[in-house]
C-alpha cells in the first residue's frame, strides 16, 4: 500500500520528526522508552485508511538491554498491554489497522503508549528481581561478617532534610552505626541511592557509608563516580565484603 504523505505530516504535527522508510513513514514520538530512547511508530497505507504499528521496537529494545524475550510470558503481558490500550500485539509488535485519517495522530500514541508501556513494566520486574537477589546477597554476608544483633536489614533513618529513608542494613558499631547500601546498576537506583546517603551524611557524618554493587566492570565510570562522592566505598559482592570487618570492627 502507497503512503499519502500529507496525511500524515498533518497527524504528526504535535510530534518532534518524521521521516520516510520503506513502504511508510517512521514517526519520531515523543513517548520515551525508560534508557531515553524515543518510542518509535511506522505508519503505512492510505489514503483513506492506515495502519500504525511499532514494528518491533519495543521487543528490540528489551533485547538490547539485554532481556531474553519470551514470547509466552513477555508476550502474555504484552497481549494484557495492548487490550488496555485499545490495540492488538501480533508477532512481536503492537498494531492497529483501518485507521481513518482523523484518526492517526491518536494511533500513533496509543501505539507509542503501549510500547513504552510494556517495555517499562518488563524492565521494571528484571529491576527489582535483581535488587531482591543483590539485596539478599549482601544481607546473607553481613550475617556471617558481624554478630546477628548487630545488624539491621530495612532500618529508616532521617537526613539532614529531616525526610526519612529506608536502608537495607544497618551495622551497629561502637558510637556510631555502619550503613551498607546495595545499589543495582540502573539511572533510579543510583539517584535514589546519592539522594539519600548524601542527605543522612551531612545529618550523620559520622555514620559510614559503604556501597555494594555487582559487576563492576559492566558499570559506567560516570555512575561509579556519582556513588563515590556520596560513600566511603564501593565493593563489588563478587569480591566479598570481608573489608568491612577490617576497615570498620577491627
Amino acid at each position: 500500500m502507497r503512503t499519502t504523505e500529507p496525511a500524515i505530516a498533518s497527524a504528526v504535527q504535535a510530534f518532534t520528526t518524521h521521516r520516510a522508510g520503506d513502504g511508510g513513514t517512521w514517526i519520531t514520538t515523543q513517548c520515551l522508552y525508560p534508557g531515553g530512547n524515543s518510542v518509535p511508530v511506522f505508519v503505512m497505507g492510505g489514503p483513506h485508511k492506515f495502519a500504525v504499528t511499532d514494528q518491533g521496537a519495543g521487543w528490540d529494545t528489551l533485547l538490547a538491554a539485554g532481556v531474553a524475550v519470551a514470547p509466552s510470558s513477555h508476550g502474555r503481558r504484552a497481549r494484557g498491554v495492548a487490550d488496555l490500550f485499545g490495540v492488538a500485539y501480533r508477532d512481536g509488535a503492537f498494531r492497529v489497522d483501518d485507521v481513518e485519517p482523523h484518526q492517526l495522530a491518536a494511533a500513533i500514541v496509543l501505539i507509542a503508549n503501549a510500547s513504552q508501556q510494556w517495555v517499562t513494566e518488563i524492565l521494571s520486574d528484571r529491576q527489582q528481581r535483581q535488587e531482591r537477589l543483590l539485596q539478599r546477597r549482601v544481607a546473607e554476608q553481613l550475617r556471617r561478617l558481624f554478630p546477628q544483633h548487630e545488624v539491621r536489614q530495612k532500618a529508616r533513618l532521617a537526613g539532614e532534610s529531616t525526610k526519612a529513608y529506608d536502608f537495607a542494613n544497618v551495622v551497629t558499631l561502637p558510637n556510631r552505626l555502619l550503613i551498607v547500601e546495595p545499589v543495582t546498576n540502573h539511572p533510579g537506583a543510583i539517584a535514589a541511592a546519592y539522594l539519600k546517603l548524601s542527605d543522612v551524611h551531612r545529618a550523620h557524618p559520622a555514620y559510614p557509608r559503604e556501597v555494594v554493587i555487582e559487576h563492576e566492570d559492566g558499570w559506567a565510570s560516570g555512575d561509579l563516580a556519582v556513588l563515590s562522592e556520596a560513600s566511603d566505598g564501593i565493593r563489588d559482592i563478587a569480591a566479598g565484603l570481608t573489608g568491612l570487618v577490617e576497615k570498620y570492627a577491627a
